[in-house]
Formats: C-alpha cells, sequence, structure tokens
C-alpha cells in the first residue's frame, strides 16, 4: 500500500551508542516510521541491504511498503520484490532528467550537441 511517512527514525546504533550487529558482526540499519495507519505507534524493520532506498527516506515521502504486525511490535515490509537500490533510485532519476533534456532539446540526437564543451560527460553517456 502506498503510504506517507508521517515521521521518521534511521539509527545504525543502539542505545548505548554502539553499532547495530548481527549475530555474525555484520552491520545493520533499523529504519523506523509513523504512517496514519499506525495512528501513533512505529513500524519497524531491521536493513542489512546499505544500499536500501529506506535509508533515504523522508518526512512526507510516499513509500510502497506492507505494515503488519508482529505480536506487541508492528513491522513494516516491502511489497515482495520491491526493495529498490539507492542504484535504481539514480537510475529512475536520470531517467527523468533525459525527460526533460528530451523536451529542452527535442532536436538533439546527439549529446555532444546538448554538451559540445564537455567530453567527460559525452564519454559516459555514450558508454551506456
Amino acid at each position: 500500500m502506498k503510504t506517507i511517512i508521517e515521521k521518521i527514525y534511521i539509527s545504525d546504533t543502539n542505545k548505548q551508542g554502539q553499532p547495530l550487529l548481527t549475530k555474525r558482526g555484520e552491520k545493520y540499519s533499523r529504519v523506523a516510521i509513523q504512517t496514519k495507519e499506525t495512528q501513533g505507534k512505529w513500524a519497524s524493520n531491521n536493513i542489512f541491504n546499505k544500499l536500501s532506498a529506506s535509508l533515504h527516506w523522508k518526512q512526507g515521502q510516499t513509500v510502497d511498503i506492507e505494515i503488519e504486525q508482529n505480536g506487541e511490535w508492528l513491522n513494516w515490509k516491502f511489497p515482495e520484490g520491491q526493495d529498490i537500490t539507492t542504484t535504481q533510485m539514480i537510475l529512475d532519476l536520470l531517467e527523468k532528467i533525459n525527460e526533460k533534456l528530451d523536451k529542452v532539446f527535442p532536436d538533439e540526437t546527439s549529446t555532444d550537441k546538448v554538451f559540445p564543451d564537455d567530453p567527460e560527460i559525452n564519454n559516459i553517456i555514450n558508454k551506456l
């Protein structure tokens, strides 16, 4: 379900300031959120993927998650297969930038015409 983050807390340390670690000593982060659906309670999830988009969420952002009761606690999770990474976020952003560039330069078919003085940008774009 799509919901709006009303409050968010992201941490990679415990109350004593020590890193959050799995039993095997691997670091992770905790992302806790409040939404209209949680009715003032926090729903949390432990994030093991350093590239998870949830580590960059902000208050007021709309996210696609599922909230479930786990005993006395609330947990949130991504719908199956929906945990996008920051890499995917960057690709989505680049796609939006490209769409805007196509509107600004509708007749340009080469990045050399859009970025004539920047061979480094043209080299990167031409490799894609």
